[in-house]
């Protein structure tokens, strides 16, 4: 007699996809965003797609800022770009009656001057059926900055400003970083935005993301990557995170912050992903660094250990008591704009395996095979433990590992 196994949904362990491509030593090129997008097509297995089979659960990449490509178009409009860090770009995803005029006057009133309005040039026919009924208007605004001191906290001000007001989505508000992203599959992201295919698209690093989505339903904005985060996983813990973060609100003071505009600080109706992205965003901005910022929302089972050193212990168990955990299954791949890191949860339930080539090119993914690298070509490789990080630090060219981060 034959014996069937029942389908049981518990017993499926898919999740998103995620990874990035940096250059060790933070030099930009083609060659990478080309290795990135294929990295992000070869991930399209880890999605999924509905009625509509040519609608994904959402997919997109994060890069630097495109200065050649903003260089050209501003020339032909007769304007000048400022050089690198002088000025930001905000990518903004627009609907039904909301207005560009409507953005303008938030940032203007945020100590921003607007040099460029860029309607995205997009092919909606590259996205499915579903996906352009609800797809945006994508816009780019390019921003110079009256003051030139701390434009990163001002940008994040302007951002929540703009979000608090409902005027429109920001996927990206930087002056070093961009965000494409949608309601699309891995091979039809280059497809949908042009800029994506343009010679003058040259980035150091790149972080990619197909989404699977578990908790939320899919759309525009839930598509990753985020400003500064990419997750694969779950976070277990949301509710008592949004609790927790929601009650240390009225104690939040800086002489830079603007509590009304910036609070709450996380969102109860969006994906655990999007909420992580806004803690680490916080976090930055206080002045932490971007490991320091990962290791506080993603620690390392730290209590039981008996190989840290009393330096490290206190550190565990004062940041015990300044954040607790964001726990479950997760594997974040993160940035500041300048350096890109990865870490992965204290229990270790999901992969995150990385490579060194010779050329000085790093790749980490949720899997082995994004990209055909011979052996010869491969200096080191390994994958990261619980609760382990890894970063690229380009301003002095190396990979850093766990204990030489947290040393």
């Amino acid at each position: 007699m034959e014996t069937r196994t029942l389908h049981r949904p518990e017993s499926e362990h898919d999740a998103c996809g995620v990874g990035f491509v940096a250059d060790l030593r933070g030099r930009r090129s083609r060659d990478l965003v080309e290795d990135a997008l294929l990295v992000l097509q070869r991930l399209a297995h880890r999605g999924a797609v509905g009625a509509d089979p040519d609608t994904g659960d959402g997919a997109g990449i994060l890069l630097e800022l495109p200065h050649a490509l903003l260089g050209a178009e501003l020339a032909a409009c007769h304007k000048v770009l400022p050089a690198e860090g002088r000025y930001a770009l905000a990518m903004l995803f627009l609907d039904g009656d909301q207005t560009i005029a409507a953005v303008r006057r938030i940032v203007e009133a945020r100590g921003f001057d607007v040099l460029h309005t860029r309607n995205v040039p997009v092919n909606a026919e590259a996205a499915g059926k579903q996906a352009r009924r609800c797809a945006p208007r994508a816009v780019q605004l390019l921003l110079v900055p009256r003051d030139r001191a701390h434009v990163g906290r001002q940008l994040f001000v302007a951002r929540r400003a703009i979000e608090k007001a409902g005027a429109a989505y920001v996927c990206s508000m930087s002056t070093r970083t961009v965000v494409y992203k949608g309601l699309l599959k891995p091979d039809q992201l280059r497809g949908y935005y042009a800029d994506l295919e343009s010679l003058e698209m040259r980035s150091g690093f790149a972080i990619v993301h197909q989404r699977f989505s578990t908790n939320t339903s899919s759309t525009w904005r839930r598509a990753q990557p985020f400003r500064h985060l990419a997750h694969n996983g779950e976070i277990n813990t949301l509710q008592g995170n949004l609790n927790r973060m929601g009650a240390r609100e009225p104690q939040m003071a800086a002489p830079w912050l603007d509590p009304d505009t910036i609070t709450p600080v996380l969102d109860g109706s969006d994906s655990d992903s999007a909420n992580l992205d806004r803690a680490l965003e916080l976090l930055l901005h206080t002045g932490r660094s971007l490991p320091h910022a990962a290791a506080m929302l993603l620690p390392e089972a730290w209590e039981g250990s008996r190989t840290l050193s009393a330096a490290q212990r206190s550190f565990w168990a004062w940041h015990a008591a300044v954040m607790e955990p964001w726990d479950g299954p997760a594997c974040a791949v993160f940035t500041d704009g300048l350096r890109v890191g990865a870490a992965l949860d204290r229990n270790g339930l999901r992969p995150a395996r990385w490579t060194l080539t010779r050329s000085g090119r790093v790749l980490l993914a949720s899997e082995a095979g994004v990209l055909d690298l011979p052996g010869r070509a491969i200096r080191r490789r390994g994958r990261l433990g619980p609760g382990q990080q890894l970063l690229i630090d380009p301003t002095r060219g190396r990979l850093l590992l766990d204990q030489q981060i947290k040393g």
